[in-house]
């Protein structure tokens, strides 16, 4: 039996008070950018090596920095608007899971 001071004890929780963990656009564009420094960085010690460094490692990590790069720009054209907002998530700005979404023209 698990006792609520146990380390796999967890308090249940409300739906509506669920935390879905969801980034915005903002969040995301920071993470992207913070992982294409790191990526760039680690590019930039391989290429340092020189001769040494090995050209299969040098390949992933440019098609890694083109694909986060890829990820940025698409970051970059997603506005949150009320619309995108409700069409994403099914329920408008505000409200919550099952409203009624506005019908669309």
């Amino acid at each position: 039996m698990v006792e609520p001071g146990d380390a796999t004890h967890q308090p249940e929780r409300e739906v509506e008070q669920e935390d879905y963990d969801l980034l915005t656009f903002a969040e995301a564009g920071e993470r992207l950018a913070a992982e294409l420094a790191h990526e760039r960085a680690l590019l930039a010690r391989l290429v340092d090596a020189g001769a040494v460094a090995d050209a299969v490692e040098v390949a992933a990590r440019l098609r890694r920095i083109a694909d986060l790069e890829a990820a940025a720009e698409r970051n970059r054209r997603q506005p949150l608007t009320d619309a995108t907002f409700e069409r994403f998530f099914g329920y408008p700005p505000g409200g919550k899971p099952g409203d009624p979404v506005a019908p669309t023209d």
